[in-house]
């Protein structure tokens, strides 16, 4: 008599969650039922060898409606891991109410051959009919998600509409008490402050700069005492027109109230947000408020048409950004982001990517950035390029192994064209292509860091995600691939220069500037040697020039042949310059020192 031989141990892992966090407080809560019953169920199933691990998968006051919860991605993990043979859940809405993410989560229980159990709603997701149960009632619980949205609008819409705030951050000037605003009048008083000094001065800028004038010199030695003025029954005011700058109270104000110093983003929204003339705006639309108003109507008139009156120039500036395909993602070290700008010289209109703190304070900042817009988005489209080109790397992006040949012969014929495109194409669909591909630049001493958006390439080619195969890595970093690039930033006055890759030692193509101061120098020796002129200044007579700029010219004639080849083909070292030449006092003689002082490689 043979015995049987008893069934093979079934990890089963008790996933729970619950929506809003209403009564986790309490000692046995909505979590805790749904465990309980989960773990029964693993119980009655002991005859197959289910066991429930001492693990507990809970997330508490989270939306089903995304996957960034984090039991539930270190559930995925140990899915991975081999940890897991069977997920439990008490209702199969509490795993997720999105069809898109529940697919995503069941690619990777299948990926490992992880069976799937709702404890209400019995399933098995290995055969199909399972599956199309699991999608009806998916869809069913997504579409109750959106309806209790919709609904949720709807009220927030029409309370609006009524004047009744409804929450959020509360407005500086105002403090939040029985879910109404009411004013603060410390805090009202700066407001005020900053609506009476904008009509005074003109513009947010010089705003900006003298309440951050106030915010240095709220040190004074009178700071202390004056602050100790200040209190809820004696708000301070000062007559309009007055300089509240020659009043320490008014700095103590301004550091009490507002913490920090104001950015001008945060200005403008004080500025126009109508919740300070008693009004509430939902969408495009403003109703009268239930909160008792800060800013007289005639005051915020004023600062309205005054700020009516700047919007053409604040629209001809976002255009500007608008031609920037890189416009809004773009970082430095600081975190600081660069921001679109432009020049124009002689009629011509250079485009900049400018550090948002160099534009802020108009002051000079060595560590500030102001990179060419067209380089650095050239060398961008340089690297997004490199990935197309990339068999191996478009492979693990692609997931081509998880593809059949016909999707596979489809998948590369499209990205060949996206290629090409990207190389030829100048229309403004080429920047609405790279704002789809990139994430984010983020700059650094020393290197480039392209984030290539997964979801945005996969878009632009025409694929859909769910043709991708399994996701084996279900953190968000795993939606993006990074393209490190090595670059050299060399200073010329204000304005950087990018120097990338196997051009770290070179300019891309011949300067005109230099190549001309080359050419006078030779031709003025040759001049001079051949006894056309008795001297320098005869020579500068005639041809109309300063003697010290024929002086200063003239070394370069003697120029080592190799250096004068590589300025020929624009083969110099980008910081390399006609006026840096000019300026090199003494020009060495030594045609090896020659390359070493201008930065040639040996």
């Amino acid at each position: 008599m043979t015995m049987a031989r008893p069934p093979s141990i079934q990890h089963c892992a008790i996933y729970t969650r619950k929506s809003t966090e209403e009564g986790l407080e309490q000692e046995f809560n909505s979590l805790d039922a749904q465990h309980e019953a989960c773990a029964a169920y693993i119980a009655s199933q002991a005859s197959l060898g289910w066991k429930a691990l001492s693990k507990n998968y809970g997330d508490g006051g989270i939306s089903g409606g995304t996957m960034e919860r984090p039991a539930l991605q270190e559930l995925l993990g140990d899915i991975r891991e081999g940890k897991v043979d069977v997920v439990v859940v008490y209702k199969i809405d509490r795993l997720t109410r999105s069809l898109t993410d529940f697919t995503k989560i069941v690619e990777v229980f299948d990926a490992r051959k992880v069976s799937f159990v709702s404890v209400t709603q019995q399933f098995n997701t290995t055969t199909s009919m399972g599956r199309l149960t699991l999608n009806v009632l998916l869809s069913f619980a997504q579409f109750e998600r959106e309806v209790t949205a919709e609904r949720i609008r709807d009220k927030i819409s029409a309370s609006k509409q009524k004047g009744m705030w409804m929450g959020g951050a509360v407005p500086l000037g105002y403090v939040a008490r029985d879910k109404k605003l009411v004013v603060d009048p410390a805090g009202a008083e700066v407001v005020r402050t900053v609506f009476r000094l904008y009509l005074e001065l003109g513009s947010v800028r010089n705003l900006k700069e003298r309440l951050d004038q106030w915010a240095e010199e709220s040190r004074a030695p009178d700071h202390q005492q004056v602050e100790s003025d200040i209190g809820e029954d004696k708000p301070f005011s000062y007559a309009q027109g007055a300089d509240p700058a020659s009043h320490g109270r008014i700095h103590s104000l301004y550091m009490k109230s507002a913490r920090r110093s104001f950015s001008r983003g945060h200005l403008y929204w004080i500025l126009s947000n109508p919740v300070y003339a008693g009004d509430i705006q939902h969408k495009k639309k403003v109703f009268p408020g239930q909160h008792e108003a800060v800013i007289d109507r005639e005051l915020w008139e004023g600062v309205q048409r005054k700020l009516k009156d700047q919007t053409p120039r604040q629209a001809r500036s976002s255009s500007h950004s608008a031609d920037s395909m890189l416009s809004g993602l773009v970082f430095d070290e600081t975190g600081d982001r660069l921001t679109p700008s432009h020049a124009v010289k002689r009629g011509s209109r250079y485009r900049y990517y400018v550090s948002q703190r160099l534009i802020e304070a108009r002051k000079k900042d060595p560590s500030g950035w102001r990179l060419p817009g067209q380089e650095l988005e050239r060398r961008v489209l340089q690297a997004i390029i490199s990935v197309l080109q990339d068999s191996r790397r478009l492979h693990d992006l692609l997931w081509l192994n998880h593809r059949n040949a016909s999707e596979i012969a489809y998948t590369l014929k499209e990205v060949a064209d996206l290629e090409q495109f990207l190389r030829h194409d100048a229309s403004d669909k080429l920047k609405e292509v790279v704002r789809t591909l990139v994430r984010r630049v983020d700059l650094a001493p020393g290197n480039l860091r392209v984030v290539l958006s997964r979801e945005g390439l996969l878009q632009t080619l025409g694929i859909q995600q769910e043709q991708g195969g399994v996701e084996r890595d279900m953190a968000p970093d795993s939606a993006a691939t990074i393209i490190t690039v090595p670059i050299e930033i060399r200073r010329r006055g204000r304005e950087a220069k990018i120097v990338i890759g196997s051009d770290q030692h070179s300019a891309s193509k011949p300067d005109p500037a230099l190549l001309n101061a080359v050419v006078l120098a030779r031709q003025w020796l040759k001049q001079l040697t051949a006894g056309r002129y008795a001297s320098i200044s005869d020579l500068a007579r005639t041809v109309g020039v300063d003697d010290g700029e024929i002086s200063r010219l003239l070394p370069l004639a003697f120029l080592a042949p190799s250096i004068v080849e590589a300025i020929i083909r624009g083969g110099q070292p980008v910081d390399l310059t006609a006026r840096r030449l000019k300026r090199l006092k003494p020009l060495p003689v030594s045609w090896a020192e020659q390359r070493r002082a201008l930065g040639f490689q040996a």
